[in-house]
């Protein structure tokens, strides 16, 4: 007669596989396996901000911006990046926050998706680390404040996920 004295690793290893096959999944599926999102970090007005590294094209010291008329508030100006205009906005006056105005620390991350580019100015840039999309909680619907629609979530440390294609798109103006 065989030896079925299995040790309590293998019991468990036996019934993770068994618990697999009957719900029709693999460990290679399960939702806390998605891959991570690269962002690169920011600030602005002491809060910890993030937008997805897919939109990043670079980023720069606030040098040269031309005022436009008849634009938005939050629409800053115009800036030069090796021959291409493009918009510049002020996340702080879109999410109704305080604001020191232009200063010489202000560095501006621009976006890019498709033909489309957008600079953000912010406080000051962090930069690149690894989130998980599920750790990106939605922020209640009964939270209601200026810029809401533009915010993907909010992770257990404070870090709030911006969604840069709203972002992108918002800013598009012919300056062609």
């Amino acid at each position: 007669m065989e030896d079925w004295n299995l040790s309590d690793e293998q019991q468990e290893q036996i019934l993770i596989q068994r618990a697999q096959e009957l719900s029709g999944s693999s460990e290679n599926t399960r939702p806390d396996q998605e891959e991570t999102l690269s962002v690169v970090s920011f600030l602005l007005a002491k809060e910890t901000y993030a937008i997805e590294i897919r939109y990043l094209l670079e980023t720069i010291q606030l040098k040269e911006l031309a005022k436009v008329p008849g634009v938005p508030p939050y629409i800053v100006g115009i800036s030069n990046l090796r021959g291409t205009l493009f918009p510049v906005i002020d996340l702080k006056r879109m999410f109704n926050m305080p604001g020191k105005g232009l200063t010489a620390e202000i560095k501006i991350i621009i976006l890019h998706a498709e033909n489309t580019i957008l600079g953000i100015l912010t406080d000051g840039i962090h930069g690149n680390s690894e989130i998980h999309p599920l750790d990106a909680k939605p922020l209640p619907v009964s939270l209601q404040m200026p810029g809401m629609e533009y915010i993907k979530g909010m992770t257990e440390n404070g870090l709030i996920l911006l969604d840069g294609e709203k972002l992108i798109y918002t800013g598009k103006m012919n300056l062609k």
